[in-house]
């Protein structure tokens, strides 16, 4: 994983919910 750099204060927010996204997705894949 990339080392986290500007998203310590940069866009928490906007990383939560790209993170959110990722495991919905993944939970969804192994779902299937």
């Amino acid at each position: 994983m990339a080392p986290k750099r500007t998203s310590t204060s940069a866009a928490p927010a906007m990383n939560q919910a790209a993170n959110r996204k990722l495991v919905a997705d993944s939970v969804a894949a192994a779902l299937e």
